[in-house]
């Protein structure tokens, strides 16, 4: 058998960011797109009229899990969505496969950092605030009660630690304050941005509205904001049926400006103050 491997961008930017730029064909955008693939390391990829920048941000493996105390990935017993109507009382959850909570995966730690932002339970610097639901814990510190032992018919008690929370605020500000820092080298003003296009299984299954309330994404009109699932496997599949998509990514790869993020000037800065759980508005 033949193997064909894609060609790289950088050393941290691989042929996974260049399928996806394949996939979705940035290289003949006449508009201003930002692309992200979210995972532990962000791939962040904007095009200003055709024009391609990408960076890679270490937003570690808070979305996927890992770094959560009861974090598991998307399958069955994994709570995906979370809504709080009273925050004193129990919140409404999905979970995968309808039976009882076992952990909680990436779209429902967005939803519980946005949720328990508009219910007052978390501050904009992520610190707890007062509830029924609040508890110390004699190992974690403060936690979220999720789901109590009976409520959904839950075997275990599921929590969202305050350490929880910070793993969030890092991942995100390392998305956040790439993507301005891309944003900044290419010269596209946050206004401008005509669609954000997210990629990847976290990105196709997010709640978008959760995504914005903490900053993760700008506020866009949710019609600006397209999820398009694994768009590396669907480049990966076009090189690997054509040789044309092959020409065309080989000039891709070529044609791409990176952006070295570490020890940029003002990094830093815009990483602490992307720690903020606020939403990131077009203007101001």
């Amino acid at each position: 058998a033949h193997v064909y491997c894609p060609p790289n961008i950088s050393g941290f930017v691989g042929g996974d960011t260049v399928a996806f730029i394949l996939s979705q064909r940035f290289d003949e955008s006449e508009g201003h797109v930002v692309g992200i693939d979210i995972g532990t390391n962000g791939e962040i990829v904007i095009v200003d009229e055709g024009q391609i920048y990408c960076c890679s941000a270490a937003a570690g493996s808070a979305f996927e899990g890992a770094t959560i105390q009861q974090g598991m990935r998307g399958q069955e017993g994994a709570i995906e969505y979370v809504t709080i109507k009273d925050p004193q009382e129990t919140p409404e959850i999905a979970v995968i496969g309808g039976g009882p909570p076992r952990g909680i995966c990436g779209s429902a730690i967005v939803d519980l950092v946005a949720e328990m932002r508009g219910a007052s339970l978390l501050d904009e610097g992520g610190r707890f605030h007062s509830s029924k639901r609040i508890e110390r814990h004699e190992d974690l510190g403060r936690v979220y009660l999720v789901a109590d032992i009976g409520e959904y018919d839950a075997e275990q008690r599921i929590l969202f630690t305050q350490k929880d929370v910070r793993q969030v605020q890092l991942a995100k500000a390392a998305i956040q304050a790439g993507t301005k820092m891309g944003l900044a080298a290419a010269g596209v003003k946050t206004e401008d941005i005509d669609m954000v296009v997210l990629a990847g299984a976290f990105g196709n299954y997010i709640r978008t509205e959760s995504a914005i309330e903490i900053g993760l994404i700008p506020a866009l009109p949710q019609e600006r904001i397209l999820a398009v699932g694994n768009a590396a496997g669907d480049g990966a599949k076009r090189m690997a049926l054509s040789l044309d998509q092959r020409r065309i990514a080989e000039r891709i790869a070529k044609n791409v400006q990176y952006i070295e993020l570490a020890g940029r000037e003002g990094f830093q800065e815009e990483f602490l103050t992307s720690t903020l759980l606020t939403p990131w508005k077009l203007k101001g």
